[in-house]
Order: structure tokens, then C-alpha cells, then sequence
């Protein structure tokens, strides 16, 4: 089933026009209170470089996860994506893509064990109101199925302010885990500095239906959380 989604997803590519796109991007570095996926918290305080290129309807990039708190107990991840997306009619936008999620030792095992690979597509409809939006999730090494809805809007404030609100929820189910409900949702205050160097400024919670948020203890029992997070990046 994996070798059948990439070689659709293979195909899809090759079947665009071949016409040479300027290709752009950004880089990212930022730190978070908490490392949370999906509703389950993996770590602490975390660091969180990113690369992203933009071609044409493509893009890929990979984001990664530096624990600082409790290091030695936590592993490096880094998250490599690629994918395509596409405005239908000005209404929508069709998002389709992989993600290989990577985790261990940088000079080790990394890119080795316990990695795993997941193929995703989902709707954005632009054209209401908080931009509802649909994304399905299927992980083939763990077995596991993710469907998530999204919404987001961003108010410009004044000239060099922004106001982002964001908020998701979602189902997951793997073998790995019993299956989990979740919802999260964020605010990020962006201010534009001279230069061309933005500041974040995030405040995020998640809610989930299992104990999968533990405390400053490192005792499961907790269902909620909420931190903070600053990022800035550079665009080219």
C-alpha cells in the first residue's frame, strides 16, 4: 500500500508542466515550552529549526524537534516533508503530501529505528469564514489513521502587528497507543521588525480525552496543557 500512494504521488508530479519555477523558501528557528503531537506530550522544553522551499504548487522542507529540558531521557526528531498544493476556483485549497518522521542519535541510529512514514491529504475551503478545513492521515509503519479539522484566521492589527488565531481537532488511532481525541488551539502575535526579521510570539493549549499530557513530575494524570513558544525566520 506505501510503494502504491508514492507512485501516485510520483506520478502526480511528473504530471504537471515541466516549465522552471523559481524556487524560494525560508528558515526558522524558535523555542517551545512543551513538545506536543497531536495531543500527546513527548518532551519539554524544546528547539524547533526549520527549512521550508516553495516551487510553483510544490514544496517540502523539514522540521525538527532539540529537546533542552530532560535531554537525556528525549530524542532528537526531525520531521522531513514533501508536497503539493493547489487553489481550486479560488474557493479551496487541495493539500497532498508525505511525511517521514525521524528520531535518535544525529551520529547514531538516526534515520534507522523506529521512523516512520505517513501520507496525508486534506481540504482547506478559503472562502468561509475561519477557513474550516479537513485532513486525513495515514501512518503505514504504525498502522495508523488520523482525521483532524482546522480553522484559522489572521487579523492585521496595524502595519508591522498580526493577531493569528488557530484551532484543531482530531482522532488518532495507531497500534502502538489507544486510540485518543484531542483539540488544540493557539494564538501567535506576529511583529515585523526591521529588517526583515519577524518575531512570534505563540500561546498554545491542547486538551485530550487520555492522560497523555504528564506534569513537571513526569506523571501521567494530566489532560491539559498550555505554553508558550517565540520563533523568527528569514525568507530568500
Amino acid at each position: 500500500m506505501r510503494r502504491i500512494f508514492i507512485s501516485l504521488f510520483l506520478w502526480a508530479c511528473s504530471a504537471l508542466p515541466g516549465n522552471a519555477a523559481t524556487v524560494s523558501g525560508s528558515v526558522s528557528t524558535g523555542w517551545a515550552g512543551r513538545h506536543v503531537f497531536r495531543g500527546e506530550q513527548r518532551g519539554g522544553a524544546i528547539l524547533t529549526p526549520s527549512l521550508n522551499l516553495t516551487s510553483a504548487d510544490f514544496y517540502a522542507g523539514v522540521w525538527m524537534a532539540l529537546p533542552l529540558a530532560d535531554g537525556e531521557n528525549r530524542e532528537n526528531e526531525a520531521d522531513f516533508f514533501a508536497g503539493t498544493s493547489r487553489r481550486i476556483g479560488g474557493v479551496a485549497t487541495l493539500d497532498a503530501g508525505f511525511t517521514r518522521y525521524a528520531y535518535g542519535d544525529f551520529a547514531g541510529d538516526f534515520l534507522s529505528r523506529d521512523d516512520a512514514l505517513e501520507a496525508y491529504a486534506g481540504m482547506t475551503a478559503d472562502i468561509l469564514p475561519f477557513a474550516p478545513g479537513l485532513y486525513l492521515y495515514r501512518d503505514f509503519d504504525r498502522n495508523g489513521f488520523t482525521a483532524e479539522l482546522t480553522a484559522g484566521r489572521t487579523y492585521e492589527l496595524t502595519r508591522n502587528l498580526s493577531l493569528a488565531l488557530r484551532a484543531k481537532a482530531g482522532r488518532t488511532d495507531a497500534d502502538a497507543a489507544p486510540a485518543r481525541t484531542y483539540g488544540e488551539f493557539g494564538t501567535v502575535l506576529r511583529i515585523d521588525c526591521p529588517g526583515g526579521f519577524p518575531l512570534e510570539i505563540s500561546l498554545t493549549g491542547t486538551v485530550s480525552d487520555r492522560d497523555s499530557l504528564w506534569n513537571a513530575a513526569e506523571r501521567p494524570g494530566k489532560r491539559g496543557a498550555l505554553w508558550l513558544g517565540v520563533s523568527t525566520s528569514l525568507s530568500f
